[in-house]
């Protein structure tokens, strides 16, 4: 059983200055658990960041807030993004990279680049949410 070092939640808004939030509750977690590498941090951030970047693009016109929990543990980080909308259609079929002429749809791909990373997604009535996580390096 993996042991919690520390968890960090934020009510965030669905506007892209809620990614400068986002990234100060990095900067709590990386100080809550500093034996984190920072190749590990990166993957994680990197994936995090792409898949919250995605849900206030695409929820804009839907919702205007979502919920972000962070955890790091003895063996694993993990984060939870849920938000009050559906999942947006084909987010789950998207991850591969696009064409170089492409101009958009390299989030999730991006995010699902690094293959130590595990995603979830799932529906209910009260919205979706999303599921990342990332195994340590021992």
């Amino acid at each position: 059983m993996s042991i919690v070092l520390i968890h960090l939640h934020a009510d965030l808004t669905g506007t892209e200055e809620s990614l400068t939030s986002m990234h100060e509750l990095f900067a709590k977690l990386w100080d809550g658990a500093p034996e984190v590498t920072t190749r590990d941090r990166a993957l994680f951030s990197i994936a995090v960041a792409e898949i919250a970047a995605n849900v206030i693009e695409h929820g804009r016109e839907r919702y205007d807030d979502w919920k972000l929990d962070l955890k790091a543990c003895d063996d694993h980080l993990e984060a939870s993004i849920r938000h009050p909308g559906p999942l947006v259609a084909g987010a789950l079929t998207k991850w591969t990279m696009p064409e170089e002429s492409a101009e958009g749809g390299r989030g999730l791909a991006l995010a699902a680049a690094a293959s130590t990373l595990h995603y979830s997604h799932s529906t209910d009535p009260e919205g979706s949410e999303w599921r990342v996580v990332h195994a340590l390096a021992c």
